[in-house]
C-alpha cells in the first residue's frame, strides 16, 4: 500500500463536504538523517541543491529564494546526511474558506537518494514542527496516488510574438502603494466562492517578483530561468495570480509590455478565465499540469477556477 494512504487524506474523489479529518501522523525518522529549521546563513548552498535536484532545468533566482524562506508564518525544512543537503520542503500559510492551512508547493530529494522513503520523512516532519494541523501539497507534471480536489494545466507562450500596443499602464507595487492593492486583493477575496488570504508581502515587488496594477486590477509575476530543452537559456515569467475574471485584450498588452521591459522571453499561465482564451488564439503550448490535494482536511472537487496566490 501507498505510504500516502496510510495518512490522513481522503481516497475517495466522492468527498464530502468541508471538514476535518483531525488526524496528526506520528513523525517519521531515521537515525541516519537530521532535520533542521533552514538557517539563511546557508542561502547559497539551498540555492545550488534546489538548482540542481528539482525539475530539471528550472533555475530560481537567490531573490526569489530568500523570498520564500522569509515569508512571514512560512517553515523551511532541510533534510542532512553528513552534513549534506539531501532534501529540502517549504511550507507557507494560506487561509482557505476561514480553515488555517500550510501550503506546501516545493519539496525536493536529491536525485541519488530518490526512493528510499524521504519524502515521507519530510512530509512527517512539516507537519509536527510547524503549528498548522490542515495542508494543500501541490504537486506538478502528475498527481500524488490519492484524489485531487483541483487540477490545471499551464500554458506558456512566447512574448516576442505576442506584444503588438496598449494604451494602459499599469503600476508596480512599492511602499506608498502597497496597502492599497492588499486592500484591493482582500475585497477581490470576499466576492470570491474559494477564498484564499495570504500576507501582505506576497504581493510587494522585487527582483524576481512583480506585482502590477490599475484600478480593480491586479497581476503578480514570478522570475525564473530555465535551461532545458525547448526553453534552454529562456528568462520567464509565471503569472502566479490575476484577480480578472474576464479578458481585457489592453490589459494583457500592458503586461506583456512590462515584461517585454524586464527582457522575459516567455510568459508561463494558468487557463483560468482571463487567459482561457487567448491561449488558444496566441498559440500558447501547454507545458505542464498542476495538481492540488488536502491533507488532514475534506475539500470538495472544485471544478471551478481557483487560485493560491503564493509564489
Amino acid at each position: 500500500m501507498s505510504w500516502w494512504l496510510t495518512q490522513p487524506v481522503y481516497p475517495s474523489k466522492n468527498t464530502p463536504i468541508w471538514s476535518s479529518i483531525n488526524n496528526i501522523p506520528i513523525f517519521i525518522g531515521d537515525i541516519n538523517y537530521k532535520i533542521y529549521c533552514f538557517d539563511v546563513t546557508y542561502l547559497d548552498e539551498l540555492l545550488h541543491f534546489i538548482n540542481n535536484n528539482y525539475i530539471t532545468g528550472y533555475k530560481i533566482t537567490r531573490d526569489y529564494l530568500y523570498r520564500k524562506i522569509s515569508y512571514i508564518g512560512s517553515y523551511s525544512l532541510v533534510l542532512m546526511e553528513n552534513n549534506i543537503i539531501i532534501g529540502f520542503i517549504y511550507s507557507s500559510p494560506l487561509k482557505i474558506n476561514n480553515i488555517e492551512c500550510g501550503y506546501v508547493d516545493l519539496m525536493t530529494i536529491a536525485r541519488h537518494k530518490r526512493k528510499n522513503g524521504l519524502a515521507k520523512i519530510l512530509i512527517s516532519a512539516i507537519v509536527n514542527y510547524s503549528n498548522k494541523k490542515h495542508y494543500i501539497h501541490k504537486k506538478d507534471k502528475s498527481p500524488l496516488p490519492f484524489p485531487y480536489f483541483y487540477s490545471s494545466k499551464h500554458y506558456t507562450g512566447n512574448i516576442s510574438y505576442l506584444y503588438k500596443n496598449h494604451n494602459i499602464q499599469l503600476i508596480e507595487t512599492c511602499d506608498t502603494n502597497i496597502h492599497d492593492v492588499y486592500q484591493m486583493y482582500n475585497k477581490w477575496v470576499e466576492k470570491e466562492a474559494f477564498q484564499t488570504y495570504v500576507h501582505i508581502t506576497t504581493f510587494i515587488s522585487s527582483e524576481s517578483i512583480k506585482t502590477y496594477f490599475i484600478d480593480n486590477f491586479i497581476v503578480s509575476i514570478s522570475i525564473f530561468e530555465f535551461s532545458y530543452g525547448l526553453l534552454r537559456n529562456a528568462k520567464i515569467a509565471e503569472v502566479f495570480f490575476i484577480n480578472y475574471n474576464t479578458f481585457q485584450y489592453e490589459l494583457y498588452q500592458a503586461l506583456l509590455y512590462k515584461l517585454k521591459l524586464l527582457k522575459i522571453d516567455f510568459i508561463v499561465v494558468q487557463n483560468n478565465l482571463f487567459f482561457k482564451d487567448i491561449i488558444y488564439k496566441d498559440n500558447y503550448f501547454e507545458s505542464m499540469d498542476l495538481f492540488l490535494h488536502s491533507y488532514n482536511l475534506y475539500i470538495p472537487h472544485i471544478y471551478n477556477n481557483i487560485q493560491l496566490p503564493v509564489f
